[in-house]
């Protein structure tokens, strides 16, 4: 084939504009298809999020509620140096840490649905 040379079959305008309104109409059909209140209930592996804290001092401590406020999140583990923090139990602060920092010390003694690993160590 010469560099001059037109190409045998040219796709024109008309052609053009009428494919590509066929594959945004597959799309858009599709996409419907798969947003379908049918499929809704089938269950799949993202049901659920699964999510992990590091540092469960204050702020920790709200974000924690918060997500378990969402009945498609699952809390799957914890992480904090701070042992009382990490286990959730109020009653193992420091006397000297409550006289320290007060009201700023998070209320602990959440129920978690399933087992959650405890990490010292958030690697």
């Amino acid at each position: 084939m010469d560099i001059n040379e037109e190409p045998s079959s040219k796709t024109t305008r008309k052609e053009f504009i009428r494919k590509s309104t066929y594959a945004a109409a597959g799309i858009s059909l599709g996409v419907s298809a798969i947003g379908s209140p049918a499929l809704g209930s089938v269950l799949g592996a993202n049901d659920k999020v699964r999510v992990g804290f590091i540092g469960l001092g204050n702020r920790g401590s709200q974000l924690l509620t918060r997500f378990m406020a969402n009945t498609d999140v699952e809390i799957a583990a914890l992480s904090d140096v701070y042992d009382p923090y990490m286990e959730r139990d109020y009653s193992n602060v420091s006397d000297k840490f409550i006289a320290e920092v007060g009201s700023r010390i998070p209320k602990m003694g959440e129920k978690f649905s399933g087992k959650v690993g405890k990490y010292m160590d958030f690697r």
